[in-house]
Protein backbone atom coordinates (compact mmCIF):
# COMPACT_ATOMS: atom_id res chain seq x y z
CA UNK A 1 0.00 0.00 0.00
CA UNK A 2 0.84 3.78 -0.72
CA UNK A 3 0.00 6.77 -1.06
CA UNK A 4 0.69 9.74 -3.07
CA UNK A 5 1.40 12.33 -0.24
CA UNK A 6 4.72 13.51 0.61
CA UNK A 7 6.71 11.96 3.53
CA UNK A 8 6.65 13.39 6.82
CA UNK A 9 9.61 15.77 7.96
CA UNK A 10 12.50 13.25 8.89
CA UNK A 11 10.97 10.63 6.71
CA UNK A 12 13.01 8.61 4.09
CA UNK A 13 13.19 9.96 1.20
CA UNK A 14 11.38 7.91 -2.31
CA UNK A 15 13.57 5.54 -4.13
CA UNK A 16 15.91 5.69 -0.56
CA UNK A 17 16.23 2.90 2.08
CA UNK A 18 14.95 3.18 5.38
CA UNK A 19 17.50 2.75 8.27
CA UNK A 20 15.00 1.19 10.05
CA UNK A 21 12.57 -1.59 8.83
CA UNK A 22 9.84 -2.45 11.19
CA UNK A 23 7.96 -5.96 10.66
CA UNK A 24 4.87 -6.68 11.83
CA UNK A 25 4.03 -10.51 10.71
CA UNK A 26 -0.23 -10.72 11.80
CA UNK A 27 -2.85 -13.15 11.54
CA UNK A 28 -6.43 -12.58 13.20
CA UNK A 29 -4.92 -9.77 15.24
CA UNK A 30 -6.69 -6.84 14.07
CA UNK A 31 -8.05 -5.87 17.21
CA UNK A 32 -4.31 -5.53 18.82
CA UNK A 33 -2.60 -4.56 15.61
CA UNK A 34 -4.55 -1.51 16.13
CA UNK A 35 -2.71 -0.63 19.16
CA UNK A 36 0.78 -2.30 17.72
CA UNK A 37 0.30 0.74 14.89
CA UNK A 38 -0.79 3.38 17.07
CA UNK A 39 2.35 2.91 18.81
CA UNK A 40 4.39 2.84 15.87
CA UNK A 41 2.90 6.18 15.00
CA UNK A 42 3.91 8.05 18.15
CA UNK A 43 7.31 7.59 17.69
CA UNK A 44 9.59 10.74 17.11
CA UNK A 45 11.97 9.09 14.78
CA UNK A 46 10.26 8.99 11.34
CA UNK A 47 13.27 7.20 9.03
CA UNK A 48 11.83 4.00 9.00
CA UNK A 49 9.03 1.38 6.27
CA UNK A 50 6.47 -0.42 8.12
CA UNK A 51 6.03 -4.19 6.59
CA UNK A 52 2.68 -5.69 7.27
CA UNK A 53 2.95 -9.17 6.57
CA UNK A 54 -0.78 -10.62 6.92
CA UNK A 55 -0.38 -14.45 7.29
CA UNK A 56 -4.50 -15.05 5.47
CA UNK A 57 -5.94 -13.51 8.21
CA UNK A 58 -9.99 -13.54 7.72
CA UNK A 59 -11.02 -10.64 10.14
CA UNK A 60 -10.77 -7.09 9.22
CA UNK A 61 -7.09 -6.29 9.44
CA UNK A 62 -6.93 -5.06 5.58
CA UNK A 63 -9.39 -2.26 7.02
CA UNK A 64 -7.17 -1.48 9.88
CA UNK A 65 -4.00 -1.19 8.22
CA UNK A 66 -5.91 1.13 5.92
CA UNK A 67 -6.65 2.66 8.41
CA UNK A 68 -2.73 3.84 9.10
CA UNK A 69 -2.39 4.42 5.52
CA UNK A 70 -2.95 8.03 5.40
CA UNK A 71 -2.40 8.22 9.02
CA UNK A 72 1.62 7.58 8.54
CA UNK A 73 1.85 9.29 5.34
CA UNK A 74 4.91 7.53 4.09
CA UNK A 75 3.97 6.57 0.69
CA UNK A 76 5.69 3.55 -0.61
CA UNK A 77 7.35 2.93 3.03
CA UNK A 78 4.01 1.33 4.66
CA UNK A 79 3.55 -1.95 3.09
CA UNK A 80 0.93 -4.67 3.77
CA UNK A 81 1.84 -7.86 1.94
CA UNK A 82 -0.87 -10.77 2.35
CA UNK A 83 0.21 -14.44 1.79
CA UNK A 84 -2.83 -16.32 -0.42
CA UNK A 85 -2.81 -19.33 2.31
CA UNK A 86 -0.85 -19.12 5.77
CA UNK A 87 2.39 -20.14 5.53
CA UNK A 88 3.60 -20.68 9.01
CA UNK A 89 4.55 -17.87 11.87
CA UNK A 90 8.59 -19.23 10.96
CA UNK A 91 8.11 -18.97 6.64
CA UNK A 92 6.15 -15.67 6.96
CA UNK A 93 8.77 -14.24 9.03
CA UNK A 94 11.71 -15.59 6.65
CA UNK A 95 9.81 -13.66 3.66
CA UNK A 96 9.68 -10.67 5.79
CA UNK A 97 13.28 -10.35 6.54
CA UNK A 98 14.89 -11.54 3.56
CA UNK A 99 12.29 -10.52 1.02
CA UNK A 100 10.54 -7.24 2.03
CA UNK A 101 13.19 -5.08 4.96
CA UNK A 102 15.52 -3.17 3.26
CA UNK A 103 16.42 -1.15 6.21
CA UNK A 104 19.89 -1.33 7.75
CA UNK A 105 18.06 -2.09 11.12
CA UNK A 106 15.01 -4.33 11.62
CA UNK A 107 12.45 -4.76 14.16
CA UNK A 108 9.94 -7.60 15.00
CA UNK A 109 7.05 -6.44 16.66
CA UNK A 110 4.46 -8.80 17.47
CA UNK A 111 1.61 -7.42 16.36
CA UNK A 112 -0.20 -8.22 20.02
CA UNK A 113 3.04 -5.76 21.25
CA UNK A 114 3.82 -2.07 21.29
CA UNK A 115 6.19 0.36 21.86
CA UNK A 116 5.73 2.48 24.79
CA UNK A 117 8.16 5.31 24.59
CA UNK A 118 8.11 7.81 22.19
CA UNK A 119 11.88 7.88 21.79
CA UNK A 120 12.30 3.92 21.60
CA UNK A 121 13.83 4.01 17.41
CA UNK A 122 15.54 6.81 18.29
CA UNK A 123 17.31 5.79 21.01
CA UNK A 124 18.01 2.37 19.68
CA UNK A 125 19.88 3.76 16.35
CA UNK A 126 21.99 6.00 18.57
CA UNK A 127 23.37 3.40 19.82
CA UNK A 128 23.45 1.02 17.00
CA UNK A 129 24.73 4.58 15.16
CA UNK A 130 27.40 5.24 17.25
CA UNK A 131 28.68 1.41 18.24
CA UNK A 132 29.47 -0.52 15.10
CA UNK A 133 30.54 -3.17 16.82
CA UNK A 134 26.91 -3.78 18.50
CA UNK A 135 24.62 -6.61 17.11
CA UNK A 136 21.50 -5.88 18.68
CA UNK A 137 19.93 -3.76 21.20
CA UNK A 138 17.32 -4.65 23.69
CA UNK A 139 14.92 -3.19 26.50
CA UNK A 140 12.98 -5.01 29.23
CA UNK A 141 8.98 -4.98 28.13
CA UNK A 142 6.81 -4.84 30.37
CA UNK A 143 4.11 -7.08 30.58
CA UNK A 144 0.68 -6.50 30.54
CA UNK A 145 -1.91 -8.97 30.71
CA UNK A 146 -4.77 -8.61 27.94
CA UNK A 147 -7.44 -10.98 30.25
CA UNK A 148 -6.53 -8.87 33.50
CA UNK A 149 -5.39 -5.11 32.88
CA UNK A 150 -8.33 -2.39 33.13
CA UNK A 151 -6.10 0.47 31.70
CA UNK A 152 -6.62 -0.08 27.88
CA UNK A 153 -3.18 -0.30 25.70
CA UNK A 154 -3.27 2.87 24.29
CA UNK A 155 -3.96 4.95 27.38
CA UNK A 156 -0.46 2.96 28.49
CA UNK A 157 1.09 4.11 25.64
CA UNK A 158 0.25 7.84 26.52
CA UNK A 159 1.01 7.12 30.48
CA UNK A 160 4.94 6.19 29.32
CA UNK A 161 5.49 7.83 25.72
CA UNK A 162 6.76 10.94 27.26
CA UNK A 163 8.87 9.16 30.15
CA UNK A 164 12.84 9.57 30.29
CA UNK A 165 14.93 6.99 29.24
CA UNK A 166 17.84 6.31 32.21
CA UNK A 167 21.13 6.25 30.82
CA UNK A 168 22.51 3.39 31.81
CA UNK A 169 22.76 0.13 29.77
CA UNK A 170 24.56 -3.18 30.30
CA UNK A 171 27.45 -3.42 27.38
CA UNK A 172 27.92 -7.34 26.57
CA UNK A 173 30.84 -8.89 25.15
CA UNK A 174 29.11 -11.52 22.29
CA UNK A 175 31.62 -14.32 23.42
CA UNK A 176 30.32 -13.62 26.96
CA UNK A 177 27.09 -13.25 26.28
CA UNK A 178 26.50 -16.26 24.17
CA UNK A 179 28.65 -18.58 26.49
CA UNK A 180 26.07 -17.38 29.52
CA UNK A 181 23.12 -17.35 28.37
CA UNK A 182 20.45 -18.27 30.71
CA UNK A 183 22.64 -18.90 33.66
CA UNK A 184 24.11 -15.17 33.96
CA UNK A 185 22.19 -12.90 30.78
CA UNK A 186 18.26 -12.70 29.67
CA UNK A 187 16.65 -13.77 26.50
CA UNK A 188 15.79 -11.39 24.33
CA UNK A 189 11.83 -10.01 22.84
CA UNK A 190 11.15 -9.91 19.89
CA UNK A 191 9.23 -6.81 20.14
CA UNK A 192 11.99 -4.96 22.09
CA UNK A 193 15.08 -5.69 19.74
CA UNK A 194 16.80 -3.64 17.22
CA UNK A 195 19.33 -5.61 14.92
CA UNK A 196 21.28 -5.88 11.91
CA UNK A 197 19.60 -6.77 9.46
CA UNK A 198 21.78 -7.99 6.85
CA UNK A 199 23.82 -9.70 9.70
CA UNK A 200 20.35 -12.15 10.90
CA UNK A 201 20.25 -12.99 7.06
CA UNK A 202 23.77 -14.10 6.62
CA UNK A 203 23.70 -16.03 9.61
CA UNK A 204 20.30 -17.82 8.55
CA UNK A 205 18.89 -17.10 11.71
CA UNK A 206 15.28 -18.16 11.25
CA UNK A 207 16.67 -21.47 10.08
CA UNK A 208 17.96 -22.31 13.77
CA UNK A 209 13.68 -22.29 15.23
CA UNK A 210 13.59 -20.82 18.48
CA UNK A 211 13.28 -17.89 16.69
CA UNK A 212 13.76 -15.22 19.78
CA UNK A 213 16.81 -17.33 21.36
CA UNK A 214 18.22 -17.93 18.15
CA UNK A 215 18.44 -14.56 17.00
CA UNK A 216 20.40 -13.99 20.48
CA UNK A 217 23.01 -16.38 20.05
CA UNK A 218 23.38 -16.25 16.74
CA UNK A 219 24.00 -12.27 16.30
CA UNK A 220 25.80 -11.96 19.80
CA UNK A 221 28.45 -14.14 18.57
CA UNK A 222 31.28 -11.81 17.47
CA UNK A 223 29.66 -8.90 18.15
CA UNK A 224 28.60 -7.13 20.98
CA UNK A 225 24.90 -6.47 22.46
CA UNK A 226 22.94 -4.12 24.75
CA UNK A 227 20.81 -4.33 26.96
CA UNK A 228 18.84 -0.70 27.97
CA UNK A 229 17.35 -0.70 31.73
CA UNK A 230 14.29 0.83 30.84
CA UNK A 231 10.93 -0.87 29.84
CA UNK A 232 10.23 1.19 26.73
CA UNK A 233 7.63 -2.22 25.21
CA UNK A 234 4.45 -3.70 26.09
CA UNK A 235 4.27 -7.59 25.86
CA UNK A 236 0.89 -8.42 25.82
CA UNK A 237 -0.19 -11.58 27.67
CA UNK A 238 -3.02 -14.04 27.03
CA UNK A 239 -4.13 -15.86 30.19
CA UNK A 240 -7.28 -17.26 28.62
CA UNK A 241 -5.78 -19.69 25.88
CA UNK A 242 -8.48 -19.49 23.81
CA UNK A 243 -6.96 -16.10 22.81
CA UNK A 244 -3.09 -17.15 22.96
CA UNK A 245 -1.05 -17.27 19.76
CA UNK A 246 -1.69 -19.36 17.19
CA UNK A 247 1.39 -20.98 18.89
CA UNK A 248 1.40 -20.04 22.49
CA UNK A 249 2.54 -17.66 24.78
CA UNK A 250 1.87 -18.58 28.52
CA UNK A 251 -0.76 -21.46 28.04
CA UNK A 252 -1.28 -24.10 25.51
CA UNK A 253 2.46 -25.42 24.69
CA UNK A 254 1.84 -28.19 22.20
CA UNK A 255 4.49 -30.85 22.58
CA UNK A 256 5.41 -30.51 19.18
CA UNK A 257 6.37 -26.99 19.19
CA UNK A 258 8.58 -28.08 22.80
CA UNK A 259 10.39 -30.67 20.69
CA UNK A 260 11.06 -28.52 17.38
CA UNK A 261 12.41 -25.74 20.28
CA UNK A 262 14.36 -28.38 21.43
CA UNK A 263 15.99 -28.75 18.32
CA UNK A 264 17.87 -25.71 18.00
CA UNK A 265 20.25 -26.53 20.76
CA UNK A 266 21.98 -29.02 18.53
CA UNK A 267 22.14 -26.22 15.68
CA UNK A 268 23.97 -23.90 18.47
CA UNK A 269 26.28 -25.81 19.59
CA UNK A 270 27.07 -26.25 16.25
CA UNK A 271 27.21 -22.89 15.79
CA UNK A 272 29.82 -22.29 18.80
CA UNK A 273 32.45 -24.54 17.64
CA UNK A 274 32.69 -22.58 14.09
CA UNK A 275 31.94 -19.07 14.82
CA UNK A 276 33.52 -19.36 18.85
CA UNK A 277 36.35 -22.00 18.06
CA UNK A 278 35.26 -24.07 21.39
CA UNK A 279 36.82 -27.15 22.61
CA UNK A 280 34.78 -30.54 22.61
CA UNK A 281 35.03 -30.21 26.02
CA UNK A 282 33.79 -26.20 26.17
CA UNK A 283 31.09 -27.36 24.10
CA UNK A 284 29.81 -30.57 25.81
CA UNK A 285 29.52 -28.59 29.10
CA UNK A 286 28.02 -25.06 27.30
CA UNK A 287 25.71 -28.19 25.91
CA UNK A 288 24.62 -29.34 28.85
CA UNK A 289 24.53 -26.10 30.72
CA UNK A 290 21.73 -25.40 28.09
CA UNK A 291 19.85 -28.63 28.45
CA UNK A 292 18.84 -28.35 31.93
CA UNK A 293 18.57 -24.28 31.80
CA UNK A 294 16.28 -23.73 28.76
CA UNK A 295 14.22 -27.11 29.33
CA UNK A 296 13.51 -26.50 33.02
CA UNK A 297 10.90 -23.73 31.84
CA UNK A 298 9.65 -26.34 29.50
CA UNK A 299 9.04 -29.12 31.43
CA UNK A 300 7.59 -26.61 34.29
CA UNK A 301 4.57 -25.62 31.57
CA UNK A 302 3.77 -28.63 30.48
CA UNK A 303 3.58 -30.45 33.86
CA UNK A 304 1.51 -27.68 34.84
CA UNK A 305 -0.72 -27.98 31.47
CA UNK A 306 -1.43 -31.87 32.04
CA UNK A 307 0.83 -34.40 34.35
CA UNK A 308 1.41 -36.80 30.47
CA UNK A 309 2.64 -33.49 28.51
CA UNK A 310 6.31 -33.77 30.08
CA UNK A 311 6.47 -37.05 29.96
CA UNK A 312 5.80 -36.74 26.15
CA UNK A 313 7.98 -34.35 25.99
CA UNK A 314 11.01 -36.06 27.28
CA UNK A 315 9.68 -39.40 24.90
CA UNK A 316 10.55 -37.13 22.11
CA UNK A 317 13.63 -36.12 23.27
CA UNK A 318 14.47 -39.86 24.21
CA UNK A 319 13.54 -40.64 20.49
CA UNK A 320 16.01 -37.39 19.41
CA UNK A 321 18.80 -38.63 21.41
CA UNK A 322 19.47 -40.66 24.37
CA UNK A 323 21.79 -38.68 25.77
CA UNK A 324 19.56 -35.34 26.32
CA UNK A 325 17.17 -37.53 27.20
CA UNK A 326 19.28 -39.04 30.44
CA UNK A 327 20.68 -35.96 30.95
CA UNK A 328 16.45 -33.92 31.33
CA UNK A 329 15.35 -37.19 33.29
CA UNK A 330 18.21 -37.18 35.55
CA UNK A 331 20.13 -33.57 36.18
CA UNK A 332 17.17 -31.00 34.74
CA UNK A 333 16.21 -29.26 38.24
CA UNK A 334 12.66 -28.97 37.77
CA UNK A 335 11.99 -32.75 36.79
CA UNK A 336 14.63 -33.39 40.19
CA UNK A 337 11.63 -31.13 42.05
CA UNK A 338 8.58 -33.66 40.41
CA UNK A 339 10.40 -36.64 41.20
CA UNK A 340 11.22 -35.58 44.71
CA UNK A 341 7.28 -34.67 45.37
CA UNK A 342 6.24 -37.94 43.72
CA UNK A 343 8.30 -40.11 46.20
CA UNK A 344 7.68 -43.81 47.42
CA UNK A 345 5.52 -44.41 50.85
CA UNK A 346 7.73 -47.13 51.69
CA UNK A 347 10.02 -45.24 54.74
CA UNK A 348 12.88 -46.67 53.95
CA UNK A 349 12.74 -46.72 50.14
CA UNK A 350 11.87 -43.37 50.86
CA UNK A 351 14.98 -42.37 52.86
CA UNK A 352 16.92 -43.73 49.82
CA UNK A 353 15.13 -41.87 46.89
CA UNK A 354 15.99 -38.70 49.13
CA UNK A 355 19.30 -39.82 48.95
CA UNK A 356 19.63 -40.18 45.11
CA UNK A 357 17.09 -36.55 45.00
CA UNK A 358 20.05 -35.22 46.85
CA UNK A 359 22.98 -36.95 44.59
CA UNK A 360 21.06 -35.50 41.38
CA UNK A 361 20.83 -31.98 42.83
CA UNK A 362 24.58 -31.86 43.85
CA UNK A 363 25.47 -33.46 40.46
CA UNK A 364 23.04 -30.20 38.67
CA UNK A 365 24.40 -27.76 40.46
CA UNK A 366 28.28 -29.15 40.06
CA UNK A 367 27.52 -29.15 36.08
CA UNK A 368 25.88 -25.41 36.19
CA UNK A 369 28.99 -24.55 38.21
CA UNK A 370 31.61 -25.91 35.87
CA UNK A 371 30.07 -24.00 32.81
CA UNK A 372 30.02 -21.02 34.74
CA UNK A 373 34.11 -21.56 35.81
CA UNK A 374 34.81 -22.65 32.01
CA UNK A 375 32.48 -19.64 30.67
CA UNK A 376 32.82 -16.54 32.76
CA UNK A 377 35.26 -14.39 31.88
CA UNK A 378 35.24 -13.17 36.55
CA UNK A 379 36.12 -16.55 36.83
CA UNK A 380 38.23 -17.23 33.52
CA UNK A 381 39.73 -20.48 33.87
CA UNK A 382 41.04 -23.16 32.05
CA UNK A 383 39.26 -26.40 31.27
CA UNK A 384 41.61 -28.14 33.37
CA UNK A 385 41.56 -25.54 36.22
CA UNK A 386 37.73 -25.79 35.82
CA UNK A 387 37.70 -29.82 36.64
CA UNK A 388 40.02 -28.98 39.37
CA UNK A 389 37.31 -26.87 40.79
CA UNK A 390 34.24 -29.58 40.12
CA UNK A 391 36.37 -32.20 42.73
CA UNK A 392 38.48 -29.55 44.97
CA UNK A 393 35.76 -26.98 44.99
CA UNK A 394 38.64 -23.93 44.81
CA UNK A 395 38.32 -21.35 42.37
CA UNK A 396 39.73 -18.33 41.38
CA UNK A 397 38.58 -15.20 39.45
CA UNK A 398 39.80 -12.30 37.18
CA UNK A 399 38.49 -9.06 36.24
CA UNK A 400 39.39 -9.20 32.37
CA UNK A 401 35.84 -9.54 30.76
CA UNK A 402 34.27 -7.19 33.55
CA UNK A 403 31.24 -5.59 31.82
CA UNK A 404 31.06 -1.75 32.04
CA UNK A 405 28.63 0.65 30.56
CA UNK A 406 28.82 3.32 28.12
CA UNK A 407 31.04 5.47 30.19
CA UNK A 408 33.08 3.06 32.04
CA UNK A 409 31.64 2.75 35.05
CA UNK A 410 31.74 -0.76 36.29
CA UNK A 411 28.04 -2.79 36.16
CA UNK A 412 26.56 -5.93 37.57
CA UNK A 413 27.68 -8.52 35.65
CA UNK A 414 24.16 -9.99 35.73
CA UNK A 415 21.20 -8.10 33.68
CA UNK A 416 18.15 -6.97 35.72
CA UNK A 417 15.38 -9.43 35.39
CA UNK A 418 12.90 -8.94 32.55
Amino acid sequence: MSTNAHPQSGATEAGQAPLVSILIPTYNRAEYLDDCLHSVLCQDFRDFEVVIRDNCSTDNTDSVVKKYESKFNIGPNYRYIRNETNVGFRQNLRDGITQDCRGKYCINLHDDDFFLNEKLLSHYVNILESNPNVSFVCSFPLKYDQDVETVSAKDLIAEHLKDQIAVGRLNIDGRDYFLNFWTKYPVINFSATLFKTKLAVDRNWVDYGCLDQSLALLLSAGNEVVFVRDSLTAYRMHTSPERGNVTWRVTGLPVEAALESHDAIEKWVSFSRSSLGLSRLSALVWRLKTLISKEGYTIGILHNEDGDKDIEFLRGVKKRSLFHYLVLRWLEPTKISLDAASGPKNPIARVLHQAIILLRRRASALLVGLDRVMHDPDHNLSPGQALRWVFTGSSRKANNGATHDHDGEKLESRAPDA
